[in-house]
C-alpha cells in the first residue's frame, strides 16, 4: 500500500509545482497521500477487500485528493482569476492529467492486490489441509 502512496505522491509532486509557478502559491488544500493511507491502515481500515476486489484505504485517499484537488482550483479566488487564460488551461490539463494518473494508479494497484490476495487464499487453503492431514495423523499416532 505504501508502493502505491508513493506513487501517487510523485503525481501530486508533479501537479503542486505546476501550480505553484501558475498561481504563485502552494496548493490551499494538503495534498499528502502517504500519511492519509498511514493514517487509514493505522485506524484498521481495510487495504483490500477480498469478496468485493476493492481498496478501501485506497478509495478513501483518492476521494480525500480528489476533494481537495477540487478545493485548490474551484475555491481559490486567485485561480479563478486566471482560469480563463492560458495559465488556466495548463492547470485544467494538468489537473485532468493528475485525476487520469490517479486512474491509472488505482487500477494497478487493485490488480497488484487482488493477484495478491488470491495466491494467499491458495497458501491459507494449501496449509489448512496440512494442518487437517497433521491433526489427523496425531491422533492416530495416539489412539
Amino acid at each position: 500500500m505504501r508502493n502505491m502512496a508513493s506513487l501517487i505522491e510523485i503525481e501530486i509532486k508533479k501537479f503542486s509545482t505546476v501550480y505553484q509557478i501558475l498561481v504563485h502559491q502552494e496548493p490551499p488544500s494538503e495534498l499528502d497521500a502517504e500519511i492519509l493511507a498511514k493514517k487509514l491502515l493505522d485506524r484498521g481500515v481495510s487495504p483490500f477487500d477480498g469478496s468485493q476486489c476493492t481498496s478501501p484505504v485506497l478509495e478513501q485517499v483518492l476521494s480525500k485528493l480528489l476533494t481537495n484537488l477540487n478545493e485548490s482550483i474551484n475555491g481559490n479566488p486567485q485561480v479563478q482569476l486566471i482560469i480563463q487564460d492560458f495559465e488556466g488551461q495548463i492547470l485544467k490539463n494538468e489537473r485532468d492529467i493528475f485525476i487520469y494518473k490517479l486512474a491509472l494508479i488505482n487500477a494497478w494497484a487493485l490488480a497488484i492486490l487482488q493477484e495478491i490476495h488470491i495466491h494467499s487464499r491458495q497458501v491459507y487453503d494449501q496449509l489448512d489441509d496440512w494442518i487437517v492431514e497433521a491433526v489427523a495423523q496425531e491422533n492416530a499416532i495416539c489412539q
